[in-house]
């Protein structure tokens, strides 16, 4: 089947949506410990408005009969004046799905690339975007697209809180 890019309409909502609720849900399953069961990102309403509004783009890719296959929301940043980090109009992907079932057909390189295009014709400085740990398979296809880690943010979990504030104050 072909697919085809083109900027998400109102109609696309609810496919968007249904997609939305896939990746939530592999983030539940891999941390359940940060990530609710059975949510969304966004409602209805806005992705309706998100849409729209003009410091953001979101692509879809449809196939023949105009049904969502996979998405890409895009926010636009610009860095002017900072003290210490140069001036940067910068492309970030905040958000990235491929319908479960259609994953490893090629419609994930076929929204990168529309980005990508588009990012290059806008003149924009670079394209970033955070990917979880967790998702190799996302890390390995950004990697394969041209990606590399350009900082880490790591944490160190707490099981038992206690034992951190109680341990070194006993008898204090």
């Amino acid at each position: 089947m072909e697919y085809n890019v083109r900027k998400a309409q109102k109609k696309d909502v609810d496919d968007i949506i249904r997609l939305l609720k896939q990746i939530a849900q592999l983030h539940h399953e891999k941390r359940p410990d940060i990530f609710k069961n059975n949510a969304n990102k966004y409602t209805q309403d806005l992705m309706y408005f998100k849409i729209k509004k003009p410091d953001e783009y979101i692509a879809v890719a449809v196939d023949d009969k105009d049904k969502v296959a996979g998405y890409i929301f895009c926010l636009f940043e610009t860095r002017k004046n900072h003290l210490f980090m140069q001036d940067r109009k910068l492309l970030y992907i905040d958000d990235f799905c491929v319908d479960d079932d259609k994953r490893g057909t090629g419609i994930g390189s076929l929204l990168f690339e529309h980005i990508l295009a588009y990012a290059k014709n806008e003149h924009y400085d670079a394209i970033e975007l955070h990917v979880w740990e967790f998702n190799e398979s996302a890390m390995h296809f950004y990697e394969k697209h041209g990606f590399t880690t350009k900082y880490r943010r790591m944490e160190l979990l707490l099981d038992d809180k206690s034992d951190v504030n109680n341990s070194d104050n006993k008898g204090q």
